[in-house]
């Protein structure tokens, strides 16, 4: 027993030795470091992958971290929050952030982004492409009223958004339509039912300027 004890007691001391040893130290704090490098490549990795998944265009990686602080990126900032609607649609005329904006939402919240124009080549495909539009955490629906909206595509939209505002589920939309098109459009026909749904969870805001900004309900009274 007394042997043993002794074993111990000399490893334990050569262990003591070992870590206060700086060149000892040096190796493994250079492992550590080697170690969370290959961590953060992973995680880098794991990030790209997820935004050339989500449909976010490459053209704007490279500034999802730190977007300029427009009214449209305020706008998607609180929906992604929880704060008020669920639904945002974002209108005004080209190069007022909105694409910006839906792209950062998507991406911090590991949602989906879809080009409107690009929804009816689902319309053809499996019903998972749809119900994934359904329930993914965050949609946003870039360039709303440049697609070809046929009457299948209406149906299939319809179903999207209406599920999403039912239960709550983040969706932002951009568009260049005014309120009376964009109604005009998209709350007819098949999808005329959403329009009550639309007004209870959804807000306008036009861009850009705050005192510009209205509740879907302000913009049809």
């Amino acid at each position: 027993m007394t042997d043993i004890r002794t074993a111990l007691q000399a490893k334990l001391a050569e262990m003591q030795a070992r870590c206060e040893d700086p060149e000892y130290q040096a190796r493994i704090d250079a492992l550590a470091a080697a170690d969370h490098e290959r961590q953060a490549v992973q995680a880098e990795s794991r990030y790209r992958m997820f935004l050339a998944q989500s449909g976010i265009p490459r053209a704007y990686w490279d500034k999802l971290n730190l977007p300029d602080e427009t009214e449209a990126i305020k706008a998607v900032r609180e929906l992604m929050e929880g704060h008020g609607p669920s639904l945002v649609i974002l209108a005004g005329p080209k190069g007022r952030g909105k694409t910006m904006a839906l792209a950062y939402a998507a991406a911090q919240k590991r949602g989906r982004f879809v080009e409107a124009q690009d929804l009816f080549r689902l319309s053809s495909f499996a019903a998972g492409d749809w119900l994934d539009l359904q329930e993914c955490p965050f949609l946003a629906l870039d360039e709303a009223g440049c697609e070809f909206l046929g009457e299948v595509l209406q149906v299939n939209l319809f179903s999207v958004l209406n599920a999403r505002l039912q239960n709550l589920r983040p969706t932002a939309i951009a568009t260049n339509l005014s309120t009376t098109d964009f109604k005009a459009r998209f709350l007819r026909g098949a999808m005329e039912r959403l329009e009550d749904r639309v007004r209870a969870y959804g807000k306008w805001v036009s861009l850009p300027g705050e005192s510009m900004r209205q509740h879907w309900s302000e913009a049809h009274p």
